[in-house]
């Protein structure tokens, strides 16, 4: 039984970790082997779904929104001759994808 070995949960059994605690786990880039594994096989466990992407795919989706955000931002953006409601638009736009990404992780 793997234990989680550090944070507010240190100790606790992967198992007993709370739902919202396992999904930012599975969002972290960086986690190390045996706990990766471990907690990726229990959060697909909970949601009955493998909704984890490689982080390979991961790391270029987020770029792509980067990239995307970032040009949006240019043509949109009241300064560049944009408007204000356009811009709000691709900011809610780019926080909604962003989550999406998380969720993919999550």
């Amino acid at each position: 039984m793997t234990r989680m070995p550090f944070g507010k949960h240190r100790g606790a059994p992967i198992a007993d970790l709370p739902d919202d605690y396992l999904e930012w786990l599975v969002g972290l880039g960086d986690l190390r082997e045996p706990l990766r594994r471990e907690v990726e096989r229990e959060y697909r466990w909970r949601t009955g779904v493998d909704r984890i992407a490689p982080s390979s795919v991961r790391d270029a989706a987020t770029e792509i929104v980067s990239a995307g955000y970032r040009v949006m931002a240019t043509r949109c953006h009241p300064d560049h001759g944009g408007a204000t409601t356009a811009m709000q638009a691709v900011n809610a736009a780019a926080t909604w994808l962003r989550g999406q990404l998380r969720s993919l992780t999550a």
